[in-house]
């Protein structure tokens, strides 16, 4: 089953929805250092309360500058905005294990989209990180290399951050280092059910692990303005952070 899952990140050049309104609480990470880093382990409750609006992209050719990006999958980071087709195909494939939010999503105008869009996250954990034999390494400001195990941080949460950030017991914050330093990460493979096609490991935080094949079919079933190959990428998780700098020398 391992060998068959991949890490599921936004590909950075896919589109996103701009909000506007009342945002929700958020630790402040630089009050510790500029190198931690907080993932919800549930949807922002403020959600609900904002505005999302198709973007204008510009564009060389004159036919297609400043026309709106609307598409069916939109990747947030910590969460998707989907139309309700993606919602009910989400829910065929992980029947458990979904936070589902609908969205107030318009167009510059004011005006409606002519679907209903939901953000949607995926929730379903599973402890399978191999955290002594994960490796992650760091160039600035001094090269360093560790295990997951050692380079992991813990934070204690207040009342006003435990309900969306915290991922252990007594509401504390946990994290292995993020895919931009993982050198290898290694999973436990007889902790992972058959069935677990897309779920985040715990205590890593909004990274997301998929089977190609779930990672196929969402891509075949995403549309819209953006193109095909740019709504996620999938990287390796034997060598995720040079998997990234291999498709970006690709993409050149």
């Amino acid at each position: 089953m391992s060998s068959s899952l991949k890490l599921l990140i936004p590909c950075g050049y896919g589109a996103e929805l701009k909000a506007a309104g009342p945002l929700g609480v958020r630790p402040d990470a630089k009050f510790v250092s500029d190198w931690d880093w907080f993932g919800r382990a549930h949807l922002p409750r403020s959600l609900g309360r904002l505005t999302f609006t198709f973007r204008r992209a510009p564009h060389a050719l004159p036919a297609f500058d400043n026309r709106e990006i609307v598409q069916n999958f939109y990747h947030h980071g910590d969460y998707f905005i989907v139309t309700e087709a993606l919602v009910e195909f989400l829910r065929e494939v992980i029947p458990t294990g979904l936070e589902i939010v609908a969205l107030d999503v318009r167009h510059d105008d004011g005006q409606a989209a002519a679907e209903s869009y939901f953000a949607v996250k995926i929730v379903r954990t599973i402890d399978c990180i191999d955290r002594s034999a994960s490796i992650m390494t760091t160039t600035y400001p001094e090269k360093k290399t560790a295990t997951f195990e050692q380079a992991m941080v813990s934070f204690d949460l207040g009342e006003e951050t435990a309900g969306e950030f915290a991922n252990a017991d007594g509401g504390k914050f946990v994290s292995f280092p993020t895919w931009h330093s993982a050198t290898t990460v290694k999973l436990i493979e007889g902790r992972i059910p058959a069935d677990a096609v897309a779920f985040q490991p715990a205590f890593w935080p909004n990274h997301l692990l998929v089977t190609q094949r779930f990672a196929d079919e969402l891509e075949n079933r995403c549309r819209g303005g953006g193109t095909r190959g740019y709504y996620f990428w999938t990287l390796d998780l034997a060598k995720p952070s040079a998997a990234y700098g291999e498709l970006f020398h690709m993409l050149r």
